[in-house]
């Protein structure tokens, strides 16, 4: 990975990945408590143009949209000619999370299924 540390101002570090990408995009970590879209100050979005590797890309926008209490690793798209957004309204960029759990859910043995709406589909 290329890159250098940013420091949060909760004391977190975060890098900018680009070693592993394709040309137009980068990984980068998102604290917890940050928002990831908006032009204000403090979000994700608006911290990108302060990291050094970043700098040359203005049209850097966070693609991974990770709720504000959750940390982790966000795509970015770093130009406006990049396909990954295409790629991302197509289905085709799979964003998976993984879930720490405290505490039992049920008998050993005992399958539980989470069935979660799609959200490219309107509610019922």
């Amino acid at each position: 990975s290329t890159g250098n540390s940013i420091a949060h101002a909760d004391g977190q570090a975060w890098r900018v990945l680009r070693a592993v990408c394709p040309p137009g995009a980068a990984v980068v970590w998102k604290p917890s408590g940050m928002r990831c879209l908006g032009a204000h100050a403090g979000t994700l979005e608006s911290s990108l143009a302060l990291l050094p590797e970043l700098e040359q890309c203005r049209a850097s926008k966070p693609l991974s949209r990770l709720e504000i209490g959750c940390c982790g690793l966000a795509l970015v798209n770093l130009d406006t000619t990049s396909m990954l957004p295409a790629l991302v309204a197509e289905g085709r960029v799979a964003h998976v999370f993984c879930a720490l759990v405290h505490g039992r859910v049920g008998a050993e043995g005992e399958v539980q299924i989470l069935q979660l709406s799609d959200a490219s589909k309107p509610a019922a």
